[in-house]
């Protein structure tokens, strides 16, 4: 099975995950009994939309570089790659 994941990509990716979680989990749970605002929630709502656009952004750059267009094209919209042999 060809994939374009190589370890050190999934391991970027866990990092990027883990730090995104602590963030989340751990400094919005500190604040004790204040409760979120709406206007704060859809503060960090826009936060996490814009990393997410970023990250796809990035690998969609990566996939050009190493795999080529059409490759990084279908992976960006969700579209099935197959590989022919």
């Amino acid at each position: 099975m060809n994939t374009v994941g190589t370890p050190l990509l999934w391991g970027g990716f866990a990092v990027v995950v883990t730090i995104m979680l602590a963030i989340d989990l751990l400094l919005q749970g500190r604040r004790g009994a204040h409760a979120m605002t709406m206007k704060q929630a859809a503060a960090w709502s826009l936060v996490w939309v814009t990393l997410s656009l970023l990250f796809n952004a990035a690998f969609w750059w990566y996939l050009v570089q190493t795999e080529g267009r059409a490759v990084a094209d279908s992976t960006g919209t969700g579209l099935p790659h197959r590989l022919s042999d």
